[in-house]
């Protein structure tokens, strides 16, 4: 019994190129969709890494963990996000504030940990914050612990934006507020 007909060839030449064709244009579209897809990973990454940062600042003033200092030590720690020129940092920095007496704001005289930077496809796109400001600092201390606001504790919240730079509609925001609960929404 034969399954092939005596004048079946093979394929012909249109119908490898209509296949090679549709082959080539699905590919593409995934690459394209893979692209976009990888930038969105590194945006959640960035935003994920800064909500930990959030939290470990908390954690240790919770433990009543003493960070050292020129002068001593301090339990009151936090984050700082500056912006220069009308554009924020590309980075934020993790300090101790050890000032005598506390002024709950990241200044010269505080101990620096460490500055966080952001993904190169990833910037900073608002702070928003109560009061509004160019220089905001995010301040954990016990025994709450109390989250201080550019040295207030209000009860609004802090919401950091971050933004693909090729993108600025992809988004993600990490809401902090005063209690330490952190949210990431978007």
């Amino acid at each position: 019994m034969r399954f092939l007909s005596q004048n079946s060839n093979g394929f012909t030449l249109i119908e490898l190129l209509v296949v090679m064709s549709i082959i080539t244009v699905l590919s593409g579209a995934l690459l394209v969709m893979a692209g976009d897809e990888a930038q969105k990973i590194v945006l959640r990454h960035d935003a994920l890494t800064l909500a930990q940062y959030f939290r470990e600042m908390e954690e240790m003033a919770m433990a009543a963990e003493a960070h050292p200092c020129n002068a001593g030590e301090t339990n009151v720690i936090g984050v700082n996000f500056k912006k220069i020129g009308g554009v924020w940092n590309e980075f934020y920095t993790l300090f101790g504030d050890c000032n005598k007496p506390l002024n709950y704001r990241y200044d010269g005289s505080d101990d620096l940990m460490r500055h966080v930077y952001l993904d190169q496809k990833v910037k900073i796109c608002d702070v928003s914050s109560p009061g509004g400001s160019n220089n905001i600092s995010i301040l954990f201390r016990l025994p709450e612990p109390v989250v201080y606001v550019n040295g207030i504790s209000t009860d609004a919240e802090v919401v950091v934006t971050l933004c693909l730079k090729k993108d600025e509609s992809k988004i993600k925001e990490i809401k902090l507020n005063t209690v330490g609960r952190i949210e990431i929404v978007q």
